[in-house]
């Protein structure tokens, strides 16, 4: 249950969090409006140190007044605060987002209430690094949403599945307060949320879609690509695809990209031009889910030799062999369709299985100079279902409010968020609020605690491969 109609239950991590020395005696202009002056060079400085702090200290600066808050809360603020670059998330590092059920009694069917937590596992295990936030988010209206990309640090939640009208969720996990959650609807035809993406130029965020029309006297629906400018209005695409898409995405660099295994390409929907490229696959064999290596797009792909490979996608749509894994011993191989998630450890390759042919997850460790695989299979009781969490490729802590992001804008374009419940009816329903949460925090620990694993076995890399491999034999032993 949720505290109101329209205000989200968001819960917050209090780690410590290492704030700029702010002297107590500070200049402020006279007025909101003045244009010189000395309170506004303040101001400017301020602002210039604060752009460069990790999103979570930038934010916890906000308590330290008014005016602080007013300052670091502007959209400008944010669009300098990505543009300067605060310190990035140390490496390694997952940024995942953890889902569980509400259910209130035994034996109930259908969840009343959904908790999505997001964490960096990794992301303040180092002396200097970036705080990562760690927030859930949680309430009815979430049922059946589920993870779709990431894009300048904001999450965008949807349903994977047709609707009328469309809704979404853009939540950015950095942000505390009620400027971290937007609901966005996307009125009149059946769309499916594909992906959100920003567009550097036109300085616009667009959201895009599958639209699908049955004609008058047809059997069978036609499916086309649109896209809607937040803010703005919903615009179809040129041509015509096929069928209900299932597709992986992935933003980079002012581009959405979509992959579908069976078609054998990868779509690139340029956020600025609004234009879509068809990318060939560099095979026409197995080929991986979609992840990311390097801040760009990667799939693995097997030949005929039953070779593997780690292709990239640059820039300029090109692909690039970034690794070659050597044939393994039947007891070392992976099959490619199980690959779900790889990450590059300087020249030691991680690669995670989820077990889709024969149920078991499975850890292998590739020293790229030496060729040797290194396989763990790790039991039930250790890894989480596939289902229960989602990797977010591509997250990097941001500002950005999702209210800036939407605008001021009618109510017949983009929804904005509901009426809020009198205090006393949410003081009311607290309790409950606080007992579904602590219900969906038991309920991803497992998917908690693993991910930390992960990370604590990837910083022990390059050098410490066979302490890696002592470390995973005792923990699957």
């Amino acid at each position: 249950m949720e505290n109101s109609a329209g205000k989200d239950n968001i819960a917050e991590d209090h780690g410590e969090v290492g704030g700029p020395v702010v002297p107590r005696k500070r200049k402020r202009a006279a007025t909101d409006g003045a244009t010189s002056g000395p309170g506004l060079l303040c101001d400017d400085v301020l602002i210039n140190i604060f752009a460069r702090l990790p999103a979570r200290a930038a934010v916890a600066c906000t308590s330290l007044s008014k005016h602080h808050h007013r300052l670091i809360r502007s959209p400008e603020f944010a669009i300098l605060h990505s543009r300067l670059g605060a310190p990035p998330l140390p490496r390694p590092h997952i940024a995942y987002l953890a889902t569980a059920p509400i259910k209130r009694r035994p034996g109930q069917k259908k969840p009343v209430n959904v908790f999505h937590d997001f964490h960096v596992a990794g992301g303040g295990l180092r002396r200097g690094g970036a705080a990562a936030p760690m927030r859930s988010l949680s309430g009815w209206r979430y049922l059946e949403m589920s993870y779709i990309n990431t894009c300048n640090g904001v999450v965008l939640l949807a349903k994977k599945e047709f609707s009328r009208p469309c809704r979404c969720i853009l939540w950015n996990p950095a942000v505390a307060d009620g400027d971290g959650v937007e609901e966005v609807t996307v009125p009149g035809r059946d769309y499916q949320v594909l992906g959100l993406g920003y567009g550097p130029r036109s300085e616009t965020y667009k959201l895009l879609l599958c639209r699908s029309d049955r004609r008058r006297g047809c059997y069978h629906n036609e499916y086309s690509l649109a896209i809607c400018s937040l803010g703005g209005s919903s615009v179809e695409l040129d041509g015509k695809h096929d069928g209900n898409i299932r597709l992986q995405m992935l933003y980079a660099d002012g581009t959405i990209y979509l992959a579908e295994r069976e078609t054998r390409w990868i779509l690139a929907f340029d956020v600025d031009d609004e234009a879509i490229t068809s990318i060939d696959l560099p095979t026409r064999r197995y080929v991986s889910n979609l992840m990311e290596l390097s801040g760009r797009p990667c799939i693995a792909v097997e030949d005929d030799s039953g070779s593997k490979a780690l292709w990239v996608l640059s820039v300029d749509h090109q692909w690039v062999k970034r690794y070659l894994i050597a044939e393994q011993p039947v007891e070392a191989r992976f099959y490619i369709f199980s690959l779900t998630a790889v990450w590059d450890c300087g020249g030691v390759l991680v690669l995670y299985s989820d077990g889709i042919r024969d149920d078991v997850d499975k850890l292998f460790v590739y020293n790229v100079a030496t060729g040797k695989m290194f396989k763990a299979a790790l039991h039930r009781d250790m890894a989480p279902d596939s289902s229960e969490y989602a990797i977010c490729w591509g997250y990097t802590p941001t500002l950005v409010s999702p209210g800036s992001m939407v605008g001021k804008v009618d109510q017949g374009v983009v929804g904005r968020r509901r009426r809020e419940l009198p205090a006393d009816m949410v003081k009311a329903l607290q309790p409950v609020v606080e007992r579904d949460r602590k219900q969906g925090h038991d309920a991803t620990v497992d998917t908690v605690s693993f991910m930390d694993v992960l990370v604590c076995i990837m910083r022990r890399l390059p050098d410490g491969v066979q302490d890696v491999q002592d470390l995973v034999e005792l923990l699957t032993a």
